[in-house]
């Protein structure tokens, strides 16, 4: 499990160094922000699943999780937002405070599953 969080913080550095690129060739731009803060967030996130990996624990999986798809889904329609309008990233907004909604109560139960 240590190794896939230094995968993905791996492939976050390889998207720092596109937007490194793209940011000389086309100055500032919102593609090479995203692609910098697509990047910071893949290597923040994969450091912290490597360094989460490194204390051996019991955890219990979900092998379905609805909430997770439900907290995409509400990403991708909130960033529809750039296109289509303020209505939809405040519709995508409020389908990501469900999910997380969602995935906490996830979380809470598989740790009482993990405890008992």
């Amino acid at each position: 499990m240590k190794r896939a969080g230094l995968v993905v913080a791996a492939w976050g550095a390889v998207l720092i160094l596109h937007s490194i690129v793209l940011f000389i060739w086309v100055g500032v731009a919102y593609s090479s922000m995203l692609l910098l803060a697509s990047g910071l967030a893949s290597v923040v996130a994969g450091l912290a699943v490597a360094w989460r990996a490194s204390s051996p624990r019991r955890r219990a999986l979900a092998d379905v999780s609805l909430p997770a798809v439900l907290l995409a889904l509400g990403v991708f329609t909130a960033s529809g937002g750039l296109v289509a309008g303020r209505w939809l990233t405040v519709l995508g907004a409020g389908i990501m405070v469900v999910a997380a909604a969602g995935l906490i109560r996830e979380s809470l139960a598989m740790r009482r599953e993990a405890r008992g």
